[in-house]
């Protein structure tokens, strides 16, 4: 099966709490999901080193990704759930506060910081 075509697994680690599979940078990379009620918020880790460019351009890899075409297909499916599904990102390689919004834009997503009066009126 091609990497593009793997379904998001979510695994439960505790209530509220689930574990994605999110290999290519490294085979054990993650991307946490945490859900309160209605609220949810992904915890990713390696899966963006560059945001102005990766989410403009999801094709884009580092010299560091293990496998950079799994690296592609993984931040795409990621970048999919969080756009299509009005999921605010957090990371250690964004920009201040370390959350943002994305959206689809062209073949690739625009991204805003993260404003929970912003949020509070686009979430579900």
């Amino acid at each position: 099966m091609a990497p593009d075509s793997n379904p998001l697994r979510l695994e439960p680690i505790l209530p509220g709490i689930f574990s994605i599979a999110a290999p290519g940078h490294t085979s054990g990379n993650t991307v946490l999901k945490v859900t309160h009620g209605s609220d949810s918020l992904l915890l990713m880790s390696d899966l963006v080193h560059f945001p102005l460019y990766q989410f403009a351009n999801p094709s884009l890899t580092v010299i560091f990704d293990e496998t950079p075409e799994t690296a592609i297909a993984t931040r795409k499916r990621i970048f999919d759930m969080a756009a299509e599904e009005n999921i605010p990102l957090a990371g250690p390689h964004l920009e201040f506060p370390g959350i943002v919004m994305i959206r689809k834009a062209g073949n690739g997503y625009s991204y805003d910081a993260f404003d929970q009066a912003i949020y509070n009126n686009i979430a579900p």
